[in-house]
C-alpha cells in the first residue's frame, strides 16, 4: 500500500514537472526580434514612400504655380502693350494742364492733368512734402527736394489719410490716392507706343535716351537726386523712370506650395537699376511692409478729377 502511494506521488510529480517545464519554456526570442524588425522596416519603407510621394507632389505644385505665374505675366504684358497702343491716340491729343495745391506755407503739390481725367503729381513725393504732413523723414538720402524713400505701402496710406484731411486739400476738391497699375502705365507711356514712353512733342523715348529722363545706375552715383532735374515725358511728368520705384494700389496673390502672401506692385525703376536690366515693364512685387527698409521705393500722388 505504501509503495503504491509512493508510485502515485512519483507519477504526479513527474507530470507536474513536465507540465511546469512546458509552461516555462522560453519563446524563440530571435524569431520575435526578426518579426519585429521586419514589421518596423516595412513601416519605415511605407513612410519613406509616402514622404517621397508628397515631395514629388509638392515639387509639381510649385512648378505648376511657377508656370502659372509666368503665363499670367505674359498675359499681363500683352494686355499692357495693347492698352498702351489703344491709349496712344487720345494721349497724344490731350492738352495737359497744371495746377498747384498748397499743403503748408512753403510746400505745395504740383500737378499735371492726364486723360481719365486724372491729376498726377508732376514729381515723386518729396521729403519736404512728407515732413509737412507726417512730421518726420524716414529717407536714407536726405534732402527736402529729393524723393522720400524707405516708405512702406502702409506708410503711404497713412500719409494719404493725413494729407486728404488738410483744410487746403479739402478745399481743392481733390482726394489723393495711390494709382492703380493701369493709371500708372497711362501716365508713364504718355502717348508713346514704345517701351519707354514719349517726350513732349511725341518723340519716342528710346533706350539711348534713358540717361536724359532717368537717374539710373550709370549716372546716379548710387543715390537719389532732387526731383525734376531730368527731362519730363509728354504729360510733363518727371522721374517716371529712375530715382525711386513707385508704389501702386494694385495687388496680387503670390503662392508657393501651400503658402500664400498678398503683394503690392511697384512700378518704374530705381537709381540702382542699370540700363541693361530695363525692358519697359519695370515691375516688382513686395509685401505691405517691405518698402520700409528699401531705399529705392517711394510714390507719386494721383487724384480723380478734370481740369477746372
Amino acid at each position: 500500500m505504501k509503495n503504491k502511494n509512493l508510485l502515485r506521488v512519483a507519477l504526479c510529480a513527474t507530470g507536474l514537472f513536465a507540465f511546469t517545464q512546458s509552461c516555462i519554456v522560453p519563446p524563440d526570442v530571435t524569431a520575435l526580434q526578426r518579426n519585429h524588425d521586419e514589421a518596423l522596416n516595412r513601416r519605415l519603407r511605407e513612410v519613406e514612400q509616402e514622404s517621397a510621394k508628397r515631395r514629388v507632389e509638392a515639387r509639381k505644385e510649385v512648378e505648376d504655380q511657377a508656370r502659372a505665374r509666368e503665363d499670367r505675366e505674359q498675359e499681363r504684358k500683352m494686355a499692357e502693350r495693347k492698352a498702351r497702343e489703344e491709349n496712344a491716340e487720345r494721349s497724344r491729343a490731350w492738352k495737359t494742364e497744371s495746377k498747384s495745391v498748397a499743403i503748408s506755407d512753403s510746400v505745395s503739390i504740383e500737378l499735371q492733368s492726364i486723360p481719365g481725367p486724372l491729376w498726377v503729381g508732376k514729381y515723386e513725393v518729396t521729403q519736404a512734402q512728407w515732413e509737412a504732413v507726417m512730421g518726420g523723414n524716414p529717407s536714407l538720402f536726405k534732402g527736402g527736394d529729393r524723393p522720400v524713400e524707405r516708405v512702406s505701402y502702409n506708410d503711404c496710406l497713412q500719409f494719404l489719410e493725413k494729407l486728404n484731411a488738410l483744410p487746403s486739400v479739402k478745399a481743392s476738391g481733390l482726394v489723393f490716392r495711390l494709382p492703380s497699375e493701369e493709371d500708372w502705365c497711362l501716365a508713364f507711356y504718355a502717348g508713346g507706343t514704345g517701351k519707354f514712353g514719349a517726350f513732349a512733342g511725341g518723340a519716342e523715348i528710346t533706350k539711348d535716351d534713358l540717361e536724359k529722363v532717368a537717374w539710373i545706375r550709370e549716372n546716379s552715383d548710387e543715390e537719389t537726386h532732387p526731383v525734376g532735374q531730368k527731362e519730363p515725358n509728354a504729360f510733363g511728368l518727371h522721374d517716371m523712370l529712375g530715382n525711386v520705384m513707385e508704389w501702386t494700389s494694385t495687388t496680387e496673390q503670390y503662392e508657393i506650395g501651400s503658402d500664400s502672401m498678398l503683394q503690392h506692385i511697384a512700378r518704374g525703376c530705381g537709381f540702382g537699376n542699370p540700363t541693361i536690366s530695363l525692358d519697359g515693364f519695370f515691375r516688382a512685387a513686395y509685401s505691405e511692409m517691405a518698402g520700409s527698409s528699401q531705399k529705392f521705393i517711394g510714390f507719386r500722388l494721383f487724384a480723380d478729377g478734370s481740369a477746372d
